[in-house]
C-alpha cells in the first residue's frame, strides 16, 4: 500500500529532502536511486518491498513517491538544499514564482492559485502510479504562508477528489528562535484547523525545543538549518518506520488512527525518540527499560509537554534495531508497572509496541548518533493542550488589537475564517479539559 509525500513551502522542502537521503540510506539506494548491494549484507529486510514510499523507473532506478511545492523559487538559492532540489525529476516538482510573505491569505489565495492547477496534476500523475494507495504524508511549516495556506488549499484541492484518502501530516510550529513574522500566530492557528478538517493524524514539532536539543543534547551552539532538518529527519524515519518495513505487526495509516487516536478531531500525538545524541559524544549501550522511561520525561519530547504530567490517552512504542526479547519484556513490564502513568480511564491502560528488526544507519550530513537500539514513543496526551492554550493566548492578543488584519483581507479572507479557526481550537480545548477531568 503505497504512501505519497507531499512537501510544500521552503521548510516543508528541506526537511523532506534530508528525509529522503535518510530513507535511501535505510532501504541501501544510492542518491540517484540505484540499489547498493554492498550494504544488503546487513539490511535484508529493506530489500522486500520499496513500494510504499518508492517507484521503480524504466531503467531500474527507485524514485520517491514525494513532491516538492513551493509558491516561489528561493529554495533553490540555497547552497546545500538547492542542488539537491535540482537532482527531482522535473515531474515532481512545482516552483512559483510569489513569495507568500508569511501571509496564509496568500497561500490559500492567488499565490497558491498560481501552482494550484500544477501541483493537483502532479498528485494526478503519482496516484495513477500506484496500485492501492492508502494516503497522503505532508510535511510543512505551520507558520508560513505557503506552508500554511497553500497546504490547505490544496488538501482541500485533493480531498474533493480522492474523498475516501488518508492524510497524515509533519508540522513545524513556529517559536522565537525560527520565527521570520509575527503573523506566524495567525497562520499557525489557521493551519491548525485544518489539520482537524482535513487530517487523520498531526505530529507537531516545536522549533524552539529543536533548538534546545541542538544547546542541551548535541552540544550545538549555533545550529542551522541542515542541523535541525537532520533531527527532523530521526524522528520521522521512525515514526514512518512501520510504513516502510516490514514488523511484527505492520500499521498502515488507517491502524495508525484507529489504534493511537480513538476520538476524532483530536489527531495530535506527542512524539519522542531516544536517545538523541551528537555523533561524537561518548554513547554508553543503554538497557531498552533506560530508553523507554525516558521517552516520558519532561524535556526529552518534540514539543514542549510531558505526557507523563497529564492523562493518556493511548500510548505506541516504536522500536529499532536488534532487541533481545528479553530486554523488551523487561521494559513494558517497567512501564506497566510505573503507578506515576495516568490514564483516561475508558481507554486500555496498556502501551502498544511495534519491533522492527532493521539496522540503524548513518547518512550525508548527519550529525545525530546512530545507536544500537532507538525507541519512539508516540503519546496521545492532554498534556499536548498546554501548546494550543499559549498559541490562543498569543493568537487573541493580536486579534483584539485587529493587528495586520489587513493583509489577509486584501486576499478575500474575512473575518469569520479568524472567528471559525479561533471556535474550532475552544472546542478542542474543552475537549481535552473533560478528558482531564
Amino acid at each position: 500500500m503505497e504512501c505519497i509525500s507531499i512537501h510544500t513551502g521552503q521548510t516543508g522542502i528541506q526537511w523532506g529532502l534530508s528525509c529522503w537521503d535518510l530513507f535511501s540510506a535505510e532501504h541501501c539506494l544510492s542518491p540517484e536511486g540505484k540499489i547498493r548491494l554492498s550494504d544488503h549484507i546487513f539490511s535484508t529486510s529493506s530489500l522486500r518491498d520499496f513500494s510504499p514510499f518508492y517507484r521503480e523507473t524504466e531503467d531500474g532506478l527507485f524514485k520517491p513517491r514525494a513532491l516538492f511545492l513551493d509558491c516561489d523559487d528561493n529554495v533553490l538559492e540555497d547552497p546545500m538544499y538547492g542542488s539537491k532540489l535540482r537532482r527531482v525529476d522535473s515531474p515532481q516538482k512545482v516552483l512559483g514564482t510569489s513569495n507568500c510573505a508569511s501571509i496564509f491569505g496568500q497561500g490559500l489565495g492567488h499565490n497558491g492559485d498560481a501552482v494550484l492547477d500544477k501541483s493537483l496534476e502532479a498528485v494526478r500523475r503519482l496516484m495513477e502510479e500506484c496500485e492501492s494507495p492508502q494516503g497522503l504524508i505532508w510535511y510543512h511549516s505551520l507558520g508560513g504562508g505557503t506552508g500554511s495556506g497553500f497546504t490547505t488549499l490544496l488538501a482541500r484541492g485533493i480531498a474533493r477528489e480522492y474523498p475516501e484518502l488518508k492524510m497524515h501530516e509533519f508540522s513545524l510550529l513556529p517559536g522565537a528562535e525560527l520565527t521570520c513574522a509575527t503573523t506566524d500566530v495567525y497562520n499557525s492557528l489557521l493551519g491548525l484547523h485544518n489539520s482537524l478538517d482535513m487530517m487523520g493524524c498531526s505530529y507537531l514539532f516545536d522549533s524552539d525545543v529543536l533548538y534546545k536539543t541542538c544547546f542541551n543534547k548535541l552540544h550545538v551552539n549555533n545550529p542551522n538549518h541542515s542541523v535541525l532538518n537532520t533531527i527532523l529527519a530521526r524522528v520521522v524515519a521512525d515514526v514512518t518506520a512501520t510504513l516502510r518495513f516490514p514488523s511484527i505487526v505492520n500499521a498502515t495509516m488507517e491502524d495508525i488512527e484507529f489504534n493511537l487516536l480513538p476520538i476524532q478531531r483530536m489527531p495530535f500525538p506527542v512524539v519522542c525518540l531516544q536517545p538523541l545524541l551528537h555523533r561524537n559524544a561518548e554513547c554508553h549501550d543503554e538497557h531498552f527499560k533506560d530508553l523507554v522511561m525516558s521517552c516520558f520525561e519532561r524535556g526529552n519530547q518534540v514539543l514542549n509537554c510531558s505526557p507523563k504530567e497529564d492523562k493518556i490517552i493511548r500510548s505506541c512504542l516504536v522500536l529499532r534495531g536488534f532487541i533481545d526479547m528479553e530486554e523488551v519484556r523487561d521494559g513494558l513490564n517497567a512501564l506497566k508497572t510505573d503507578k506515576e502513568f495516568k490514564f483516561v480511564t475508558s481507554f486500555s491502560k496498556t502501551h502498544t509496541t511495534c519491533l522492527l528488526n532493521s539496522k540503524l544507519v548513518d547518512f550525508a550530513d548527519n550529525i545525530v548518533s546512530v545507536p544500537r537500539i532507538q525507541v519512539c514513543s508516540l503519546t496521545n496526551s492532554v498534556s499536548i493542550s498546554g501548546i494550543f492554550k499559549e498559541l490562543t493566548r498569543k493568537f487573541d492578543m493580536m486579534f483584539q488589537q485587529k493587528a495586520f488584519l489587513h493583509w489577509y483581507y486584501s486576499e478575500g479572507m474575512e473575518e469569520d475564517d479568524f472567528n471559525n479557526a479561533r471556535d474550532e481550537m475552544e472546542t478542542l480545548l474543552v475537549k481535552y479539559q473533560n478528558l482531564e477531568k
